[in-house]
């Protein structure tokens, strides 16, 4: 969701400060995923998982919740 832009994602630097959106494009990664799990990267070199991260990031809570009560439950 937050990859195709459909869930918007913000970034707030470590330690405090202004929240920014962040771009779908940024998600344009092999596995997001795995970056969105760690809940942090660097936002200037966004592109590099080895980079020191410095920004937390989090989704908008309104959607999110939407997008998960709109989940169909899993099959047994």
């Amino acid at each position: 969701m937050f990859a195709n832009g459909r869930l918007d994602t913000f970034a707030r630097p470590l330690g405090g400060g202004k929240v920014v959106g962040i771009d779908a494009g940024l998600w344009e990664l092999d596995e997001p995923l795995h970056r969105f799990a760690t809940g942090a990267f660097n936002f200037e070199l966004w592109a590099d998982p080895e980079a020191p991260l410095t920004h937390r990031i989090f989704v908008d809570d309104v959607q999110f919740d939407d997008w998960l009560a709109a989940l169909k439950p899993l099959a047994r």
